[in-house]
């Protein structure tokens, strides 16, 4: 019997495609799986970050500059009750120059979900002033308050769709470049290929921080911080192409002479259609593969610069320029909470290459 049902089953992994056999290792590994769900829900985090806050990101409460995360309270004297904070109570301390803050146990604010507050732009689509949750009075900071009194929590979510998104683009583009120049310099030989190979060496050569700081210093400081935002994109994506570069031109030097590549050559097929038809489409899975490893690298590289200032500048933020408020032990010792973004852009570096090296597994056809 178990032997009938053995044999059932590498008949069915026998007849399944490439892809079904990798789908299949996929669903087997939870780590990849966890670190994909992790990633979704940081994306639509972000996406919806201004409706899932109870704060504008740009909204500022300067009586509460760097406010401590507010205490939600679930009981009370009579027992469990439905969340509620305390009126937060400022002081100024007249010796450091800084607020001090206590909480009023007697003045309570309810936490309400579909709460009118401040008017944003929803997807770009149409303004509206209604926020997921939030007290109607009063003053509630889930992770804390920056130097303005802005909300850590609303500016994180909203950052954050600067950090991946800057992540997403910059690998795009990466691997455009790298999957052409590479596949260019292997399918043609000689001057094309002692070229592309010069240039190639000279971006391997180099650390990723020293091309990422010189080219992010070239980027004049007055430009509009959208076309800042852009040269970002341009220059971490220009630090991580040449590596796939060199990969796809090693497997397009393995493969140009297969016989399916010379009956196309013999039917007149051009070089571009050879390229982008014949040749390529045999290492998708390996520029998928590299595309996603080079995902954590992005991050780290985007964050640095912006912690370092030389990166994302105001009115925009990412969870690197919001780091830049802890540069210093003081502002550590004083308010821990400003390391917060720090923790999302661990979870997120973690959650890429988890999912990288299970993409890997997958589509390795030797491995278990």
């Amino acid at each position: 019997m178990k032997s009938n049902i053995k044999e059932k089953k590498a008949n069915k992994v026998k007849g399944q495609t490439q892809f079904q056999k990798s789908l299949m290792k996929f669903k087997r590994n939870k780590r990849g799986l966890v670190s994909l769900l992790v990633i979704i829900i940081l994306m639509f985090s972000v996406i919806l970050g201004s409706f899932l806050t109870p704060y504008s990101w740009k909204e500022q409460h300067p009586e509460y500059s760097f406010a401590p995360p507010t205490k939600i309270n679930f009981f009370d004297e009579d027992g469990l009750t439905w969340p509620y904070v305390n009126k937060i109570i400022s002081e100024l301390d007249y010796e450091t120059y800084s607020y001090k803050y206590k909480y009023d146990k007697e003045i309570k604010y309810p936490i309400k979900f579909l709460v009118r507050g401040e008017t944003y732009n929803f997807l770009g689509l149409f303004e509206t002033n209604l926020h997921l949750w939030g007290v109607n009075e009063g003053e509630i900071f889930l992770f804390g308050a920056d130097n303005l009194g802005r909300d850590l929590f609303s500016r994180i979510l909203v950052g954050g769709r600067i950090s991946i998104g800057i992540s997403l683009f910059a690998v795009l583009f990466s691997t455009i470049v790298g999957t052409i120049i590479g596949s260019i310099t292997g399918y043609f030989s000689g001057k094309v290929d002692m070229l592309g190979q010069r240039i190639i060496e000279t971006f391997i050569v180099f650390p990723q921080i020293l091309i990422w700081l010189s080219l992010s210093a070239a980027i004049p400081a007055d430009i509009s911080p959208y076309l800042v935002l852009l040269g970002i994109i341009i220059v971490l994506a220009a630090a991580t192409w040449a590596r796939l570069a060199r990969d796809i031109r090693a497997k397009t030097l393995s493969v140009r002479e297969n016989d399916h590549i010379q009956v196309a050559k013999t039917f007149g097929a051009s070089h571009t259609r050879i390229i982008f038809r014949h040749i390529l489409p045999l290492h998708v899975s390996h520029i998928l593969v590299i595309a996603t490893l080079n995902l954590p690298a992005i991050v780290i590289g985007e964050s640095t610069l912006s912690f370092l200032g030389i990166g994302i500048k105001s009115p925009l933020t990412s969870w690197g320029a919001l780091m830049r408020q802890a540069q210093n032990i003081n502002s550590i010792a004083s308010h821990m909470w400003l390391l917060i973004p720090g923790i999302f852009i661990l979870i997120l570096v973690l959650a890429y290459n988890f999912l990288g090296d299970a993409l890997r597994d997958s589509i390795d056809p030797y491995s278990n």
